[in-house]
């Protein structure tokens, strides 16, 4: 007793910040995914990226998947939300090694918002790849849209202000 073994480590060096796992927490975290991991993680990504706020914030059921890339071409920029709906009402009923990732039918999810760093938007924001051009909400945290239907997968695309 009396030998400290934190199971994470948080400190700042330089002008950033560092966090220090310990434990073997992503091949875990794909294995079972442990609210509390989730936690301590999400934790983690936000102190250790400061004050700044992320690019782009997605409100949605946890079974949404989302990714952000910004794409550049020539003088401007867009923001690329990928929106997937991860929920398959057939899948995960056989075994891991032989369950078939088919789908036989779509829950769709209504009312996902994003919403992009305030000055990140410059111009419209479209829901793709359909095209809709969607409403721009002026928030205290910065513009948002709201996807009015992710049936599997749908890309929210804005003009980039960078």
């Amino acid at each position: 007793a009396g030998v400290a073994l934190p199971a994470v480590c948080a400190r700042r060096h330089g002008a950033g910040r560092v966090v220090y796992l310990a434990a073997g927490v992503d091949a875990g975290y794909w294995q079972y995914p442990y609210p509390y991991e989730r936690r301590v993680l999400a934790a983690s990504i936000a102190w250790a990226a400061g004050e700044r706020a992320p690019p782009v914030r997605v409100e949605a059921p946890m079974c949404v998947h989302a990714t952000v890339r910004r794409q550049r071409q020539g003088a401007s920029s867009r923001l690329v939300v990928h929106l997937f709906n991860d929920v398959n009402t057939t899948g995960g009923h056989g075994l891991g090694t032989d369950d078939v990732p088919l789908r036989e039918e779509t829950l769709p999810i209504d009312g996902i918002r994003v919403t992009f760093r305030p000055g990140a938007v410059r111009g419209r924001v479209t829901l793709e790849p359909a095209g809709v051009v969607l409403a721009i909400e002026e928030t205290a945290d910065g513009p948002t849209v709201t996807v009015p239907r992710l049936a599997v997968h749908a890309m929210v695309v804005a003009e980039a202000a960078e």
